[in-house]
This record gives structure tokens, C-alpha cells and sequence, in this order.
């Protein structure tokens, strides 16, 4: 498995754009607004970070690039943590799993090239 990032994810409750603002503001970098809601992501380097209004919680959470999403699933389910891939693809993000250590920290799987 790999253990570069691929991507990661900002949710908010916010739907005025002010987390997006925020982080542009902060950092420097350029927002790449989807909608009017505040959906979007920012373009850092080799990955991107995803800003999503609609989350419930506010959170943030890391993905990691892999090349077999169905072994590394198995492999964090035989070390006790927890992995579900989610459905086929996602269109402009690819195919993903959501996954938790075995006292609960989250963090995501991201198909390579996916």
C-alpha cells in the first residue's frame, strides 16, 4: 500500500462558501468553486482537497492512494480496523473507501489513477 495522500476532505455545515474562503485566505490557495453551495475543491501539488457544505459534523479526512482498493480493504479488516468500499466510482474522484482503525480514527482509501 502506499502511503502517499491522494486527497482530502473538508466537511463543513457551511454553505455560505465561507470554509472555502477561509482556507483560500489561509493558505494561498485557489478555490475551484462547483456550484453556488459551496461545494469545491482546492488543486495542492499531486492531490486535491474537497470541500463539502452538506457534511453533518464538521470534519476533515485524509485519503490514501492504493493500486488494489478490494486487498487493501481486506488487509485494514485483518488488522482489526474497519473498510467499506463505496459503490463503483464517483465521477471527477474515482473509486473510494471509507475505513477506521480499531479504536475508530476514519480515513480513506482512493483507487490510484482512479
Amino acid at each position: 500500500m502506499h502511503e502517499s495522500i491522494s486527497y482530502i476532505e473538508i466537511g463543513s455545515g457551511d454553505k455560505s462558501g465561507r470554509t472555502g474562503t477561509f482556507f483560500s485566505e489561509l493558505f494561498g490557495w485557489k478555490f475551484n468553486p462547483m456550484d453556488n453551495q459551496g461545494n469545491g475543491w482546492f488543486e495542492k501539488d499531486d492531490f486535491k482537497i474537497g470541500v463539502h457544505p452538506d457534511d453533518p459534523a464538521p470534519s476533515m479526512m485524509v485519503f490514501f492512494v492504493v493500486e488494489n482498493i478490494e486487498n487493501s480493504v481486506e488487509r485494514i479488516i485483518e488488522l482489526g480496523g474497519t473498510a467499506k468500499v463505496q459503490g463503483e466510482t464517483e465521477e471527477g474522484f474515482g473509486q473510494f473507501a471509507i475505513c477506521s482503525d480499531p479504536s475508530g480514527v476514519p480515513f480513506g482509501l482512493h483507487l490510484k489513477n482512479g
